[in-house]
């Protein structure tokens, strides 16, 4: 018995694919480990878990499942709609538990924090843009002791939840002299898109108003940090490699085609200090070695497992 006549709006090929992309997909494309739970259930073709399936492409395999499915076949579908539900439920409380621990940590009632509205953040845009949730949760927090809220954060030099700067912005943003446009592009070309736009058509005339932005929209001004922070990551891969004292555009380069292309393999002990040199580069200012430190037991509060690759392989 195929699916003609069930009328449940989760079987559409459609519901599955935004399911199956909203669990562990990345905007638009559903990657290999959560499509093969999947296909092993439904018979759809595998593929390896490095890769992924866009839309156009995984939507025929969908439909062709379902037109041949069994009851027995729905059934488990209805299953792995509801185990990916159920997980992302879970990563959402782990994320709110991480948020009411910082706050806890700065003496703020939880009561007063959007925890919904955080943690579902956080989940958004940490799957959607690869990043570790533990890292955003670390720099909003110190961006807002602990508070979460976007009215505390900004102030003449910062805004947004992540402190974006007119300088932050202007290293990745295309219409300003003396940018690293290209080195952010190909670092992450989706985030670097979805902040600031293309070189031909960017999405902001100025870093002046990128930073302005931050303060208006929390989710956009946390996409703009968790690139700020990308970049910042791989400039402490080049002083650490390199054994560099200042951040330089040819170390920076050379991490990141070291990092991507897989010829560097850091060191559990290389990852930490990268980490907390990050921070410091994130942050910037004559403070930024507490800053840095804070950031960082902040992470070991969470249980942060510093051998996370935080720039995979291409």
């Amino acid at each position: 018995m195929g699916i003609d006549g069930l009328s449940n709006n989760k079987y559409s090929a459609d519901a599955i694919f935004n399911k199956l992309d909203e669990y562990d997909g990345k905007d638009g494309k559903i990657t290999g480990s959560v499509w093969n739970k999947f296909a092993k259930m439904c018979g759809a073709g595998q593929i390896n878990n490095s890769d992924v399936l866009v839309q156009d492409k995984a939507m025929p395999l969908i439909k062709s499942c379902l037109s041949k499915a069994t009851i027995c076949v729905m059934k488990k579908i209805n299953w792995l709609l509801d185990f990916t539900d159920a997980s992302m439920k879970k990563q959402k409380e782990a994320i709110a538990s991480c948020i009411e621990n910082e706050a806890k940590s700065h003496y703020v009632d939880k009561k007063t924090i959007d925890m919904k509205y955080w943690s579902d953040l956080v989940y958004k845009v940490s799957k959607k843009y690869n990043i570790p949730p533990e890292i955003v949760v670390a720099i909003l927090s110190k961006e807002s002791n602990g508070t979460f809220n976007i009215s505390e954060t900004n102030c003449e030099n910062g805004s947004g939840p992540m402190q974006m700067t007119t300088s932050g912005a202007a290293s990745f943003h295309p219409t300003e002299k003396g940018n690293w446009y290209d080195l952010y592009n190909k670092l992450d070309p989706k985030l670097t898109a979805d902040t600031v736009g293309t070189k031909e058509n960017p999405r902001y005339t100025s870093a002046r108003e990128c930073k302005d932005e931050c303060a208006k929209d929390a989710e956009y001004g946390t996409m703009a940090g968790i690139l700020k922070f990308k970049g910042c990551y791989v400039d402490a891969v080049g002083m650490v490699v390199y054994g560099s004292k200042q951040v330089t555009w040819a170390n920076t380069q050379k991490a990141l085609n070291g990092l991507q292309n897989g010829t560097i393999k850091l060191t559990n002990a290389q990852k930490e200090e990268c980490m907390r040199l990050a921070f410091e580069i994130y942050n910037g200012a004559d403070h930024k070695k507490s800053y840095a430190e804070s950031c960082m037991q902040s992470l070991k509060g969470m249980n942060f497992d510093f051998n996370k690759e935080i720039i995979p392989q291409t």
